[in-house]
């Protein structure tokens, strides 16, 4: 059958990635940075908040009360997003590639083109600290957690599974 459209919003950049939760769609929205919409009434979303950061939002994940954002060549943008309307920056962290994907699972799962798949805790997000890092053979550009396995969108390379039950120590 054919999906019906209940609403829609023009925002001002490309929407290239989200992640849903509650009543909120939180938007990485490429040279404009992290939005906030209401999705309460799927039918009239509308923006509550927003973040400009410095790089390219590729992808977003939300923690809690925290929305992690890759951001291109400035690597992972953390701000606390209790309000909404005002999201607050409380850390970063600078990876050595393009942060395109993000997946939180107890451990931040970095997608780092053409560096690999970083791991980071972001237990204090005010200083997120590298656990490991794996360089995959081609061009990570998302990955997913399941269980103790990352499944690794390796761009050329296809799929990588890897084993990330000892976040220190990633293997294929």
């Amino acid at each position: 059958s054919n999906p019906l459209v209940l609403g829609s919003l023009t925002l001002p950049a490309y929407t290239l990635g989200i992640f849903v939760s509650d009543t909120f769609c939180y938007v990485a929205n490429h040279s404009q940075g992290l939005r906030i919409i209401s999705v309460a009434d799927p039918n009239n979303p509308y923006e509550l908040g927003s973040y400009n950061t410095t790089g390219t939002a590729y992808d977003v994940t939300v923690a809690d009360t925290l929305a992690i954002v890759a951001d291109g060549n400035t690597g992972i943008i953390i701000l606390n997003v209790k309000e909404p309307t005002n999201p607050i920056l409380i850390g970063s962290y600078n990876t050595p590639g393009i942060a395109s994907g993000i997946d939180y699972n107890g451990y931040l799962h970095l997608s780092d083109r053409p560096s690999g798949i970083g791991i980071i805790d972001i237990t204090d997000p005010a200083s997120p600290d590298s656990v490991g890092w794996y360089n995959t053979p081609g061009s990570a550009y998302q990955s997913r957690c399941y269980n103790s396995h990352l499944f690794v969108a390796d761009g050329s390379s296809g799929l990588r599974v890897l084993d990330c039950a000892d976040p220190g120590n990633i293997a294929e």
